[in-house]
């Protein structure tokens, strides 16, 4: 056996000391880990509430008046068309990415085929980042032709 044995003295003050050093760090973090939590949580409710306020006046503002709704709606299409036009780019530096020359550049562990393709990437996220904002003003403006047209 190359391990310790539970039948040494050795092993057992190891564990009974181990536990009584942990047991004393928790009792010392848990309040400040209890306040860091609280914090977060705390900041997360108050960002909620701003977005939704934020929402709620976008949706109210679109309600307004045809052109105002007419205006939030071509808002949503143009984000569209934003991340249409990322994600043509993208495939364009991902496709350019795996064409060009693999060798690696002078002074920099990247080739111009790495570096187009996470330039390539990253143009991926921008683009669903504007398709995923233009849904959301389209959600938007779905809710102010409702709210609109649905009240008397």
């Amino acid at each position: 056996m190359s391990g310790p044995s539970l039948f040494t003295m050795e092993w057992w003050l190891t564990v009974v000391v181990l536990s009584v050093a942990l047991n004393l760090v928790a009792a010392y973090l848990k309040p400040r880990l209890d306040q860091v939590g609280g914090r977060i949580s705390t900041r997360w409710a108050q960002q909620n509430a701003q977005r939704a306020e934020k929402r709620e006046t976008r949706i109210e503002w679109a309600g307004r008046s045809d052109m105002n709704y007419i205006t939030h709606r071509f808002r949503a299409v143009q984000a569209r068309l934003h991340g249409v036009g990322n994600m043509f780019f993208a495939v364009l530096f991902m496709l350019g990415g795996t064409l060009a020359p693999h060798d690696k550049l002078p002074g920099v562990n990247l080739s111009v085929g790495d570096s187009a393709g996470l330039v390539g990437l990253l143009a991926l996220a921008l683009g669903t980042v504007r398709m995923m904002h233009g849904m959301t003003l389209d959600n938007e403006a779905d809710a102010a032709f409702r709210k609109r047209h649905d009240d008397p």
